[in-house]
């Protein structure tokens, strides 16, 4: 299982066990660093241990024998045991402490050593994440920190149908790591949520890549063809807003030149196609010529091109931040203003 695919699992692990050996799950991603999680050691020289083994467990599953009497094995060797999924046996034998003499313990002990492995990696993203966060007197670092001693680090990060582990927030602060669809539409859905209000008195629509990757898409099928509004019925539900009067703009993060995204403003009041390109940059004639055919199949207004402001990028991976920072501004500019200085580099 990937950390950043799903939260970790206690799942079979005795309850009075979680909290004094693996942490519990509600605790916060700042608490969880600074908690004395047990660790899997690299390596260790105890030849046979652990094994299965038919025999019935001799000794209980309690923090005080995964502590005191028994010796923690290593990552390899459980890593050895688990791929089968949990055995079939009755017990795993372990080396103990005080004895030449193996232990034998309850096979849930797989669950528990499963779970600190993960929680050794989880561990290890989010400091790897946290020293990228930058300087302290840095105002997105700050909020930043502020989330992460709140966000538990057993939780799911919402805004996406796949719902993954919260780890998969790091991706939005690691310099190297390019956003994906699924991490721009995550963006996208908590935007709708927290702007909510005001998107309704304005009449306004923030949009996942999937709409215009839809527009581009039926853009080439239509080529020279009339457009046929059953063909493409969710960018006709999103065109008749439009002609009725009901949408007075849509906004959202284009994915161009294989490797960037750009913040798109349809403007429908003053019929203007707001482009926000954090290198400067302008939409390639292609793009453009997708907006207009799409949009003047869904009313009679004169579209045409113009800037949309964002913040100028400073490296090479903060665009999909800085887009949806663009985006924010355009919908509330009284309470979000653009990124300054420093800030566009700290957030990615």
């Amino acid at each position: 299982m990937s950390i950043f695919n799903a939260p970790v699992s206690y799942f079979g692990i005795p309850p009075d066990l979680v909290g004094p050996y693996p942490p519990q799950l509600e605790l916060s991603i700042v608490a969880l660093l600074a908690f004395g999680c047990p660790r899997l050691p690299d390596s260790l020289l105890s030849p046979g241990f652990p094994a299965k083994s038919a025999l019935p467990p001799n000794i209980n599953l309690t923090t005080e024998s995964l502590h005191r009497h028994i010796i923690t094995p290593a990552i390899h060797e459980v890593q050895r045991l688990l791929g089968d999924g949990i055995p079939a046996a009755r017990s795993i034998v372990v080396a103990r402490r005080d004895s030449i003499e193996g232990l034998r313990l309850p096979t849930s002990v797989l669950r528990v050593w499963r779970a600190i492995m993960e929680t050794q990696e989880v561990r290890a993203v989010w400091l790897g994440a946290l020293a990228h966060l930058g300087p302290d007197t840095c105002t997105v670092s700050m909020r930043a920190r502020e989330l992460l001693g709140v966000l538990p680090w057993g939780g799911r990060a919402l805004g996406s149908p796949a719902e993954p582990a919260i780890t998969a927030l790091t991706r939005f602060i690691d310099p190297k790591v390019w956003l994906s669809d699924e991490e721009m539409s995550q963006q996208a859905h908590l935007l709708r949520q927290s702007h909510a209000s005001v998107l309704a008195a304005r009449r306004g629509c923030i949009m996942e890549p999937f709409f215009w990757n839809s527009v581009l898409n039926a853009y080439h099928f239509q080529k020279g063809r009339p457009y046929c509004a059953k063909n493409h019925m969710f960018l006709t539900r999103i065109g008749s807003g439009i002609g009725s009067g009901e949408t007075k703009f849509l906004a959202g993060a284009m994915f161009v030149r294989g490797n960037h995204w750009i913040a798109y403003v349809i403007d429908i009041e003053s019929e203007k196609i707001l482009i926000g390109d954090s290198f400067g940059g302008e939409i390639s004639d292609e793009e453009k010529g997708a907006w207009i055919w799409w949009l003047g199949n869904h009313s009679n207004l004169q579209f045409s091109l113009d800037r949309l402001p964002i913040t100028r990028q400073l490296d090479l991976s903060s665009c999909g931040i800085l887009a949806h920072n663009a985006i924010q501004h355009f919908v509330d500019p009284i309470r979000f203003s653009l990124l300054i200085g420093q800030d566009s580099i700290n957030l990615a």
